[in-house]
């Protein structure tokens, strides 16, 4: 914890070593819900406020809930935002309830374009751990990663990223991701990728989420990112295969597929009304393996106005 607060403390001091961001003062207001096959579900809602420096504050509540049980965990975090030409930075840090005890919240995450080939990122994030048990237990995870993007030829990107998340259980978790896109299909913005993630677990088999002694993913899929009438969609599918370790060495393939579906304002507008919304589904995610009997979803959205 004394390494993720730190971490919290220290990279704001850089964004305010920067120019400041063009964003006017706002409000704004998101919602999240989520529901797997397991009939685990949580829904998450916030209302917000930030100056024209960029600092600002949230309210807000979570609900997590399974057969027979019904969790309630309101939060409250001071916010920062930062939206430059080459600099974008957000963060927030808190404290969320009602998980057996109070768990500090936090989330930061940079990206600085270097040139028109090469950007790069940090991330810092804190929560509980969303699965029924993990959140009666208080079981709380904080990661922090770099990451970067590299055009190595035109319509060829190359994203890597690597991530270490300690777990409140003792457990840590190194996690290398990479993302391979090729816009073979520029003027309509049709892409192919593949993507792949090798997790390992340095204290596998825990009871409150999946965690096998290590994981390795890649799949290969299709994404479509269109400008219509002021308003960015986007749209991708995915197919691949995850390979299974666990800590007495069985090992086990399964298929794994992600599909989603969103909309927004364009990313580089400043002012007026802001918002927008994805939905995501997938036959894995933090509280099971994948598997032909799984289903999760996602639906996250969010909304902005000036004042």
């Amino acid at each position: 914890m004394k390494k993720l607060l730190l971490s919290i403390a220290f990279l704001p001091i850089l964004a305010f070593a920067q120019e400041q961001g063009t964003l006017p003062s706002f409000t704004e207001y998101g919602f999240s819900a989520t529901h797997d096959s397991g009939k685990f579900a949580s829904q998450t809602a916030f209302v917000g406020a930030a100056a024209t420096n960029g600092i600002g504050a949230r309210v807000g509540y979570s609900h997590y809930s399974a057969p027979g049980q019904s969790i309630d965990s309101p939060f409250v975090q001071a916010t920062y935002v930062q939206a430059g030409k080459d600099l974008n930075i957000f963060g927030a840090a808190g404290v969320k309830t009602g998980v057996n005890g109070n768990v500090f919240i936090g989330q930061f995450e940079s990206r600085k374009v270097v040139s028109e080939s090469f950007a790069f990122g940090f991330s810092v994030n804190a929560d509980v751990v969303e699965s029924i048990s993990s959140i009666k237990n208080g079981t709380s995870f904080y990661s922090i990663g770099a990451n970067f993007d590299y055009l190595v030829a035109e319509n060829l990107n190359v994203f890597v990223g690597l991530y270490d998340t300690e777990f409140s259980d003792n457990n840590s978790r190194q996690t290398l991701k990479t993302k391979t896109t090729w816009t073979f299909y520029p003027e309509q913005g049709v892409s192919a990728y593949v993507r792949t993630k090798d997790q390992r677990d340095s204290s596998p088999e825990k009871r409150d989420y999946f965690s096998p002694e290590s994981s390795d993913l890649i799949v290969g899929g299709f994404q479509i990112r269109k400008f219509i009438n002021g308003l960015v969609y986007t749209g991708a599918i995915d197919y691949g295969t995850e390979r299974i370790t666990t800590l007495g060495g069985d090992v086990s393939k399964n298929g794994v597929y992600t599909w989603n579906l969103g909309f927004q304002t364009a990313p580089a507008k400043r002012n007026g009304v802001t918002f927008g919304a994805m939905l995501i589904s997938s036959n894995t995610s933090i509280a099971s393996s994948s598997n032909e009997n799984y289903t999760w979803y996602g639906l996250y959205s969010w909304l902005k106005i000036p004042f």
